[in-house]
C-alpha cells in the first residue's frame, strides 16, 4: 500500500459515509482484540456526521491507530475515539490511550517507514509500517496526522479530515 500510495498509484473512491456507521464497523472488527487485551474502546456516536472519504483507507488509519492503542494500554484501561473541529474548520479525529507514551526523541520520527517506538508491546510485534501508511493516506485525503505524547501518561494520535458535514454545518472543505 506504502509503494503505491507513494507512486501515486492508490486511487481514492471518496465518497459521503456516515461517522457512527463508520465507527460501529471498526469496534465491532476490533472488539475481540480488545477483549483479549481487557481494554475498552469507547467512542460518542455523532448523530448526522458524516465525512467525505475513502471508507477502506480511513476505516485503515483508524484500525491501525486503535490497535496500537489497544497493544499498548494497560489491561482495564480505555481507548477513546473522538472528533471535534479545528479553527480551520477541518474535523479533528482523536484516538487517546493511558498506555506508557512516547519518548520525545521517538516522536520526531514515528510516523517514518520501519519506525516504532522504543516501547514493546505485550501483545503483538509490528512492523513499523502502520504509521508511515496512516500518514500517506490521511495526507492523500487532505488531512495532517500527528501525535502527543508524555511517557507514563499515554498518547493522542490525531488526524484532520478536512471534507464532513452534519446538521449545523453544511459540508466543509479548507479553502
Amino acid at each position: 500500500d506504502l509503494a503505491k500510495i507513494e507512486a501515486g498509484k492508490l486511487p481514492l473512491s471518496c465518497s459521503w459515509i456516515s461517522w457512527n456507521n463508520l465507527m460501529e464497523q471498526i469496534s465491532q472488527s476490533l472488539s475481540g482484540f480488545a477483549l483479549a487485551a481487557n481494554v475498552t474502546i469507547e467512542w460518542a456516536a455523532k448523530e448526522n456526521l458524516e465525512v467525505f472519504i475513502d471508507q477502506d483507507r480511513i476505516q485503515q488509519v483508524l484500525t491501525n491507530l486503535i490497535s496500537n492503542a489497544v497493544k499498548f494500554s494497560p489491561e482495564m484501561s480505555k481507548v477513546l475515539v473522538s472528533v471535534e473541529t479545528q479553527s480551520n474548520g477541518d474535523l479533528i479525529v482523536k484516538v487517546t490511550d493511558r498506555g506508557p507514551g512516547i519518548a520525545a526523541e521517538d516522536l520526531a520520527v514515528i510516523f517514518q517507514k520501519f519506525r516504532q517506538g522504543a516501547q514493546e508491546s505485550k501483545i503483538v510485534k509490528g512492523t513499523g509500517l502502520g504509521l508511515a501508511i496512516a500518514k500517506a493516506l490521511v495526507e492523500e485525503h487532505g488531512g495532517d496526522i500527528n501525535v502527543s505524547s508524555e511517557v507514563g501518561k499515554g498518547s493522542c494520535f490525531y488526524f484532520s479530515l478536512p471534507k464532513w458535514r452534519d446538521d449545523q454545518h453544511e459540508a466543509r472543505e479548507r479553502a
